[in-house]
């Protein structure tokens, strides 16, 4: 019966669901997309012991809730899902969203109320390879068209984009095909890899830099996969298209900040984070003492008081729009101590975050 119940959830959410007994792993649901054992395994030797673990392994965001101090479940999406989002705006979604998942996993599978878990993100870095495809087809002329789209994001060229996603191209010409027939799950593998194509030009131009470039691509990859209601493909393939030069763009018009600029983008792209100066420093190339002395010229503060505020903030909006409980917003917000977090938001706000939800609430 709970396998039964665990492969209905795992089609709705798009998941499969793995249990370990400390020793073996096996999969309770039925709709197995891959075998991810392998990376069960790997993930379960990151996982902070009676803590709701989310572990970022090859940008699969693996989930380990405990069930007690020995046998633990496992939620694996289907797909090389987004990375965590960098607005807290948008972590704040995507942490109480595995939570419910997982709230409901825990209660299907004990009958019993899911504990107050801590939440813990870990991600692991790993290098990734630019995807290479070699096209060699006989539609020359929708081939060619599709060229120019690839040159002119290369030039961040928008007037000359838009106006090359207006002529028919090999990816609107497969894709359409598909749409005819009734089968999603094609016009989306054509639309990833017409995104995959995009940004592996974008990387060719040097325009941002590689992991920048491959974060943008996960993002709208993620985004592709999960859609749900498929817009008329040759829209579709539009809308994905101008975001990808857009988000391009943005990047692009942030590297061209000056330092103290860049260091306070980086903060609040970053803010589910540990942030120091030393590890601004090192990220933005620069030294810390003139990172120092140039960031508190611009804002008139130190850097550690800047990244305090923008975290409180980040946690004011978490306490009013979320059920997210004190300490899960600390670590979400990379605190180590919740209660250091406490003490950092009432120097900031004047009272509590507990008065403070109370409050905004009533």
């Amino acid at each position: 019966m709970k396998k039964e119940l665990f492969s209905l959830l795992g089609n709705v959410a798009s998941v499969d669901f793995y249990f370990s007994d400390g020793i073996d792993i096996s999969l309770i649901s039925d709709n197995n997309a891959f075998n991810m054992t392998e990376l069960a395994k790997e993930a379960l030797q990151l996982q902070v012991p009676n803590t709701l673990t989310i572990v970022n392994l090859n940008n699969f965001y693996v989930t380990i809730i405990p069930i007690d101090k020995i046998r633990q479940l496992l939620i694996i999406p289907h797909i090389n899902t987004t990375n965590i989002p960098r607005d807290y705006r948008e972590i704040t979604k995507f942490v109480d969203n595995l939570n419910s998942l997982s709230s409901l996993a825990y209660q299907l599978f004990t009958n019993k109320k899911k504990p107050n878990w801590k939440t813990c993100l870990k991600k692991i870095p790993t290098a990734q390879k630019e995807v290479d495809f070699n096209s060699k087809i006989d539609l020359t002329a929708k081939f060619k068209n599709e060229q120019t789209i690839f040159k002119t994001i290369k030039n961040l060229n928008f007037n000359q984009f838009n106006k090359a996603l207006d002529k028919l191209t090999l990816t609107q010409y497969m894709g359409t095909i598909f749409e005819q027939n009734n089968y999603a799950r094609g016009e989306k593998d054509v639309m990833i890899r017409f995104v995959s194509l995009l940004m592996s030009n974008v990387i060719e131009s040097g325009q941002v830099l590689i992991d920048v470039a491959l974060k943008i691509q996960d993002d709208i990859l993620g985004t592709i996969e999960f859609k749900k209601n498929i817009p008329p493909f040759e829209i579709w393939m539009k809308q994905v298209a101008i975001r990808c030069f857009k988000e391009i763009q943005k990047i692009k018009d942030e590297s061209a900040l000056l330092i103290p600029e860049k260091c306070s983008s980086y903060i609040k792209n970053h803010i589910n984070q540990k942030l120091s100066l030393t590890i601004l420093a090192q990220n933005l190339g620069c030294s810390k003492s003139s990172l120092a002395h140039s960031f508190k010229k611009k804002y008139n503060q130190t850097i550690s008081s800047y990244i305090n505020i923008q975290k409180v903030k980040a946690a004011q909006y978490m306490l009013i729009n979320s059920s997210v409980n004190i300490s899960e917003i600390a670590y979400t917000l990379a605190f180590n101590n919740p209660n250091y977090f406490m003490r950092i938001f009432k120097h900031y706000v004047g009272i509590s975050p507990t008065a403070y939800r109370v409050n905004m609430r009533a």
